[in-house]
């Protein structure tokens, strides 16, 4: 479940994925000003990788902004912080095990992203930054660092090496 965003005027939705072990979780998000961007293709040059990545640096934050929270049969109110964030706690979650979807709208906008409902089962976790663990950024060269992180694109750059085949031998024995 990855989180999606339709834009239907001027608020940018961002819902984080999420995790539950039990009856409880939480949801977060941000929601912005909606700005228009090209979206990244694999054939892109680094000046339009570093034109819409040096973009996504700076947003207007949508301030005490309203939202609604839809998930299960449930609809939850909150309102975006003074940096446009907000937080819901669920409580009550049904702990059947999988990925639900969870909806938050504002007036003119709604994002999606999932909530993932960890079974008892499950023996393996992870819990990971990405640089260097998951994909190749080379934090140990400034020069390199900066050229992997401004001048490409999520579908320009690599993953460690081995870090595919790990994750997939992790699922298979939470399975």
């Amino acid at each position: 479940f990855f989180f999606a965003h339709t834009c239907l005027a001027q608020d940018w939705v961002v819902v984080y994925p999420a995790l539950s072990v039990g009856g409880d979780a939480v949801i977060e998000g941000r929601v912005t000003k909606f700005e228009v961007r090209a979206q990244p293709t694999d054939k892109d040059g680094r000046r339009d990788n570093l034109r819409r990545n040096l973009g996504m640096l700076s947003n207007v934050e949508r301030k005490n902004w309203p939202v609604t929270l839809h998930f299960d049969q449930g609809e939850w109110s909150a309102t975006t912080d003074v940096e446009g964030y907000f937080r819901v706690a669920l409580s009550g979650v049904d702990p059947s095990p999988g990925w639900r979807a969870v909806t938050v709208n504002t007036a003119d906008a709604k994002g999606e992203a999932g909530l993932l409902i960890v079974p008892a089962a499950n023996v393996h976790g992870i819990i990971s930054d990405v640089d260097d663990t998951i994909q190749v950024t080379e934090v140990n060269s400034t020069r390199r660092m900066l050229s992997n992180t401004l001048m490409m694109n999520p579908l320009q750059r690599q993953a460690v090496p081995g870090v595919v085949e790990f994750y997939r031998e992790l699922t298979r024995a939470n399975a």
